[in-house]
């Protein structure tokens, strides 16, 4: 699997939820960072993140927290944010 096969989940994940998401959201709730990535993207990029989250979803159907860390264990720590 390539690393970056995911990658609008992946700047996703590293932007929004990364260690720098303060920068681009003062949220302190998962839903409340979604909804800031939902005001500050446009339906393009929204659009390519459900297309790819769809696939993830196909991809690791059944093992999603293996897919999970297999291609967003460095950008993405789901301990954090409850």
């Amino acid at each position: 699997m390539i690393r970056n096969h995911f990658s609008e989940l992946s700047s996703l994940f590293s932007i929004y939820f990364g260690q720098d998401y303060d920068l681009f959201t003062d949220a302190e709730t998962a839903e409340r960072v979604i909804d800031g990535f939902l005001e500050q993207n446009g339906t393009q990029v929204i659009r390519d993140i459900l297309e790819e989250t769809k696939e993830f979803q196909v991809t690791y159907a059944g093992r999603i927290n293996e897919g999970m860390a297999e291609h967003f264990s460095d950008e993405f720590m789901p301990e954090s944010w409850g």
